[in-house]
């Protein structure tokens, strides 16, 4: 079965439950139920490709801007299960349907809402890939308009990727005490292929003999042994070193 579970049929984000969070974004004193009740309603489609083995999910966050605070109110935050068929493709699990609608409402009515240029609504989206609820990679879409009534495809082809390897790096396996090195970590997806960009957590075995930096920058702190750990999502690698005194 191959290894490169891909979605190229447009995949729209389903909607779960339209949470709201005023944050600050306030509908108009006269705003009423009956004005928020399925009047804009409009659709969002993701072109998606996953390349995962242990990730079964992912999850769309999306928010709305709106001018003070500059912090977005939250419309969706949807997570959808999936499985891969024998071709290596992913199957969604549950009842997605194709469009899915999303009601625009709430954001149109309010006064402190960011209105686009056809009198839209600015959006942003947060799509991750997720092992066991833990994320393993996201993507930023940039912040665009839809429109009511409209069918909104993103243009980018979204691509997800699970982090198959960590290889950590050492220049030297012997450091003296006071003495400092930097560690090297390179990732690769489930195919082999190399990954960038994605966040490093390092730690150290024993932080009496050797610290580990948060940019993987190691100090001798006295005699002995100590293994620095890189871990990115639920992958990590290792490489240990001897601290000798001076």
């Amino acid at each position: 079965m191959s290894r490169h579970r891909n979605i190229r049929s447009p995949l729209c984000l389903a909607v779960v439950s339209m949470l709201w969070a005023a944050a600050g974004c306030n509908l108009p004193d006269a705003a009423s139920p009956e004005m928020l009740a399925g009047s804009a309603k409009t659709s969002i489609a993701l072109d998606m490709q996953l390349v995962s083995i242990l990730a079964t999910a992912f999850n769309a966050y999306v928010t709305y801007s709106c001018t003070f605070p500059p912090l977005g109110s939250l419309m969706i935050a949807s997570t959808v299960s999936f499985k891969p068929s024998s071709t290596g493709h992913a199957h969604l699990q549950g009842n997605r349907g194709f469009p899915v609608e999303i009601d625009l409402a709430r954001c149109l009515l309010d006064k402190n809402h960011m209105v686009g240029g056809t009198g839209g609504c600015r959006l942003k989206i947060v799509v991750r890939l997720l092992d066991n609820g833990k994320v393993v990679d996201q993507v930023n879409i940039a912040e665009f308009t839809v429109e009511p009534g409209k069918i909104n495809v993103i243009p980018q082809i979204i691509v997800l990727r699970e982090v198959g390897s960590v290889d950590v790096g050492s220049p030297v396996q012997l450091l003296r005490v006071g003495e400092g090195t930097s560690l090297s970590v390179r990732l690769t997806d489930v195919e082999g292929n190399p990954v960038t960009g994605r966040e490093v957590a390092w730690s150290s075995s024993d932080t009496n003999v050797a610290r580990v930096s948060a940019d993987g920058i190691v100090t001798g702190l006295a005699p002995g042994h100590a293994t620095f750990t890189a871990r990115v999502g639920t992958r990590e690698g290792s490489v240990t070193l001897t601290i000798s005194p001076n």
